[in-house]
Formats: C-alpha cells, sequence, structure tokens
C-alpha cells in the first residue's frame, strides 16, 4: 500500500474537522455549564450506570440533558440522599446543585440531590426499557453462574457496567497499562464482531447477510453498552467498511476513520475534549498509519508469529501516539504497556469467545455450567497476570507536562513520520532503478 496524496487528505480532513469542532463548542463547554455551579437547579438527567447503594445515599452516574429549561450535554456522577428508587436508562426531573473539580487538565462534575429535594420520573421509551432489561438479563445470568469475580469483570468489559467492578481491580489494570481490556473500547466491538461473523460463517449464511446481520447487531450492541465515543466510532468504521464490500467499493480505513470522526462530531460536538475520543482516535490513526509505512510490521509467512508480529507494533505505535495524552490527563506513563498487551490481549480474545459463547447457551443449562467454569478460570487467570505485570518495579513513570508540550511532540512526531516517509519511497525508488538497469 503506497503512501501518496490521496492518503493525505483523510489525514488532513480530520485534523481540520477536529480543530473545527473544538473551535465550535468551546465557548459553550468552557463556559455554560459553570454558570449553574453551586446554587440549585432544574434539571433532567437520564441514569446511565446502574445505582448503588452507599452509606446514607445512592450513587450513579447520569447524562444531563436539561438545566432549567436549557439544553445541556454533561456527565455527572450523582449523590442522591432522597432515598427515593431510581432506574438504570430511566429519565427524572429534579432539583439539584451542582459542582465541579478540576483533576490534572479535565473537569469532573457532580450532582448533588439532598434529602428533602423534589424528583419525579418521566416516562421511559421501548428502546430504553429494553435495554435495561436485556442488562438486567445478562447481568443476573452472570452472577448466577459465575464466581463473584468473574461476575462483576465480564459486567464491566461486556456490558460496560465498570460501576460493578471494584477499584482495587481497576487499579491492577491501570498500573499494568491495560485499562482499555476494562473499559467498552473499539478492541472489544472488533472481537465481537469478528467472533460474530465466524458464527454466520459456520451456519453457511451467505457473505453479504453476514455483512447485514453482523451491522445490525454491532448497533444493537452500541445501545446496550452506551454510545460511549470509542464505541461509536468502532461501529461507524465497522459499518462504513460493510457497506463498502457491500457495494463493491474500495474501501480505505483512513477514509472510514476521517468520516467516523465527522459523524460523531456532528453528533455530539463536545466529544472533541472527551478524553475517550482523543485517546480512541489517536490509537487507530497510530496503527493505520504504522500499517502503511512499516508493512512488514505486520506480515509473516507464519500466521502465529504475523499476530505477535501485530500486537507488538500495534501497541508499539500507539504507545508513541498517546504517551502525551495520558501524560497529559493522568500524569503518568505506564513502561509495561507492550509487554501487557502481548501477554493479556490473547487471553483477553480467549475470554471474549468464551463469553459468547456462554450466553449463546443461555437455554442450555449443563453446557453453560460447563463453560461458567472454564469461564471463571480464565478470568481468575487474567487478573492474576494483570496484577503481576502491574507490580514490576518502575512499572510506571510520571511525567508531567502541559498543553504546549504535547503540541510541541506531535509536531515533532510528525516531522519524523514525514521523512521516514519520503526515506521508503526513496529506497523504493532506488530498488526500481536496479530492477529496470539489471533489465
Amino acid at each position: 500500500m503506497r503512501f501518496h496524496k490521496g492518503k493525505l487528505f483523510p489525514i488532513v480532513l480530520i485534523i481540520f474537522f477536529i480543530s473545527l469542532g473544538a473551535l465550535w463548542v468551546t465557548p459553550y463547554s468552557l463556559h455554560k455549564p459553570s454558570s449553574f455551579l453551586s446554587k440549585n437547579n432544574e434539571f433532567i438527567i437520564k441514569v446511565t450506570s446502574l445505582p448503588q447503594d452507599k452509606y446514607l445515599k445512592r450513587i450513579f452516574y447520569a447524562r444531563v440533558i436539561r438545566i432549567n429549561n436549557y439544553p445541556a450535554n454533561i456527565n455527572v456522577k450523582v449523590n442522591c440522599f432522597c432515598g427515593r428508587e431510581v432506574e438504570y436508562r430511566d429519565t427524572y426531573i429534579l432539583k439539584g446543585r451542582l459542582t465541579r473539580h478540576r483533576l490534572r487538565n479535565s473537569y469532573f462534575y457532580t450532582l448533588w440531590i439532598r434529602n428533602n429535594s423534589f424528583i419525579s420520573h418521566l416516562p421511559t421509551g421501548f428502546v430504553d426499557n429494553s435495554i435495561r432489561s436485556f442488562t438486567y438479563k445478562i447481568i443476573a445470568y452472570f452472577r448466577n453462574n459465575l464466581s463473584c469475580e468473574a461476575y462483576k469483570f465480564l459486567s464491566s468489559v461486556f456490558l460496560g457496567r465498570r460501576e460493578l467492578l471494584d477499584k482495587n481491580t481497576r487499579s491492577v489494570f491501570i498500573n499494568a497499562a491495560a485499562a482499555h481490556l476494562i473499559a467498552i473500547s473499539g478492541l472489544h466491538v472488533g472481537l465481537l464482531s469478528a467472533v460474530f461473523f465466524f458464527v454466520l460463517n459456520i451456519f453457511r449464511v451467505k457473505f453479504k447477510i453476514r455483512i447485514m446481520i453482523s451491522i445490525a447487531a454491532m448497533a444493537l450492541y452500541a445501545l446496550c453498552v452506551g454510545l460511549r465515543p470509542s464505541i461509536v466510532r468502532s461501529f461507524l468504521m465497522f459499518s462504513f467498511m460493510g457497506t463498502g464490500f457491500l457495494l463493491k467499493r474500495n474501501v480505505s480505513i483512513f477514509d472510514t476513520l476521517s468520516v467516523s470522526g465527522i459523524v460523531c462530531l456532528l453528533w455530539n460536538p463536545l466529544w472533541v475534549f472527551d478524553i475517550g475520543f482523543q485517546l480512541s482516535f489517536a490509537a487507530v490513526f497510530a496503527i493505520v498509519l504504522g500499517m502503511i509505512i512499516f508493512p512488514f510490521a505486520f506480515t509473516h509467512k507464519h500466521k502465529l508469529i504475523a499476530y505477535v508480529k501485530g500486537i507488538f507494533f500495534s501497541t508499539l505505535f500507539v504507545t508513541i501516539a498517546i504517551i502525551p495524552l495520558v501524560a497529559l490527563y493522568f500524569g503518568k506513563f505506564c513502561l509495561v504497556g507492550i509487554l501487557s498487551n502481548l501477554i493479556l490481549i490473547p487471553v483477553f480474545t480467549l475470554i471474549v469467545v468464551t463469553t459468547f459463547t456462554f450466553i449463546c447457551f443461555y437455554f442450555f443449562h449443563f453446557l453453560a455450567s460447563i463453560l461458567a467454569e472454564a469461564l471463571s478460570l480464565f478470568v481468575f487467570v487474567f487478573i492474576k497476570t494483570a496484577t503481576i505485570l502491574g507490580a514490576v518495579k518502575f512499572s510506571s513513570l510520571n511525567i508531567d507536562i502541559g498543553l504546549a508540550e504535547v503540541i510541541i511532540y506531535y509536531a515533532a512526531l510528525g516531522i519524523v513520520i514525514v521523512l521516514i516517509h519520503y526515506r521508503n519511497k526513496l529506497v523504493r525508488t532506488k530498488k526500481i532503478s536496479k530492477a529496470l538497469h539489471g533489465l
């Protein structure tokens, strides 16, 4: 695959629309929520997590839709002291107080509801009721058949219910530079779509029908786990590529990435400030660019070696791409990331495949019980391995940088990429010249 002017256009397009999105929403995102802080206001919220009972309060996460009849779109942590039962995916109108705190270069919001506050339930639509019912059934299925550790872990990584995962387990994966494995991301959508596509192939479903069914299934999955930026990006790319195959058109990964970015920002311009949005697009961009500039890094005559090389170089390219963002938002960088991914991703792939099979055997209790034992064991080994990797001495490095350093890093990285590209082009030209002289 050649890196020519046609490949440059989508790159410029991505940068342009992300910059445009930032300029478009900067005044709103930086100033609008602040005018409602630290005083009682009327909110319309949609619950986006399973409510958890704590001492004297109920904690959950929600998306604020309106504040005092003004449109809003911010995610908040809710501390509810009113004693009112709230349900996942339901919408409420209530009175509360919004506060904001800053952690490094990000803002986080908390909504406080006092014990005597007004709260009223609004009608829930068919889609939200269906998603809630499906989520509760799968969670109950996990809880009744798996170990407590596996039930909480799989509820997080398969259904996006991170609130069920304890802080210690989350810390383990953060320290092992494998946090992307416990949060629903493009990797999960990619693995599930591949498994689903393979299962349909077993039943001799035609190729085009497989694509259409897989797109529909991934759309339902994206709805069920929550339309986070990384999920939407992955689903859109999968859909665009699948549609390209259906229409018998050449599909460029760069084109699908750029169009996905445009659609995401048109849907929710505030995503340009979302950490998950930035990391997701930076990671995919790095992998695709690496495949173009270093094609040898992903190929080998032996499939197993090619697979290992693919994981290694993908992780390496992603690591180089996200170092400044991770340092900017989290103040540290994990040094064991490449090793962790080489070890953990194959095991995680096995867990995803087994989980999908386990759910398919929902009505076959005997087979499901056998798979449940195996799945609980896989999760135990997976978490223990991550614990060992995260406990390695000097596994992380504290880095404190600002926005200016991030811009300088990416500018320098861009120059290096251009130099490597033209060097590769010069080498190819010389090889062609020698071949022609040899003739």
